[in-house]
């Protein structure tokens, strides 16, 4: 089965396990929808601007929110990730 190596490698917690673990997101969801209306703000303006300046201007929004989310996106990432470790060094491996 194409699981048995990350099981091997333990990159899955124990199916004991399973469900009795609940892990939570760590991204603020207002920060995540502050930067959705953003993005659709920032693809209005390129819109309407017509390649004028206010293209521009939802151009360099567009890639701030982009920069932005691709941020907190990988400090969610981390902050599970090191979530997941403290709950494995928790309970000894079997």
């Amino acid at each position: 089965m194409a699981t048995d190596p990350m099981k091997e490698g333990e990159y899955f917690l124990p199916e004991e396990e399973w469900g009795e673990v609940d892990l939570e997101s760590s991204s603020s969801p207002w920060w995540v929808l502050a930067n959705g209306v953003l993005g659709v703000v920032a693809c209005g303006l390129m819109v309407v601007g017509g390649g004028g300046p206010w293209t521009w201007w939802g151009a360099l929004l567009f890639l701030a929110t982009l920069l932005s989310f691709t941020v907190a996106a990988f400090r969610g990432i981390e902050a599970q990730n090191r979530a997941v470790e403290e709950i494995l060094e928790e309970e000894p491996r079997r």
